[in-house]
């Protein structure tokens, strides 16, 4: 997988296939900005790959606690 490719495959995990909007004002830049990242026209910087990865982990984090909670209370069910 080439960077860009990792790049945006990381702003499809955070905000899906339409992602361009909601990513520029996340990563605080100009759409277009984003569009000449996307499109192989200028290097993404690695600042906001590490913005990407922290997002990402965030976003994990929270699905990993939505899906504990959801096993306790199917267990907590089971017993009731």
């Amino acid at each position: 997988m080439t960077r860009l490719d990792l790049f945006k495959q990381m702003m499809v995990a955070l905000w899906g296939r339409d992602y361009r909007s909601e990513a520029a004002r996340q990563l605080g830049v100009h759409l277009r900005t984003l569009m000449r990242w996307d499109s192989g026209e200028r290097p993404v910087p690695d600042a906001k790959l590490h913005i990407l990865s922290v997002l990402l982990r965030h976003r994990r984090r929270h699905i990993d606690q939505l899906l504990l909670e959801h096993e306790r209370q199917i267990d907590d069910r089971r017993y009731t």
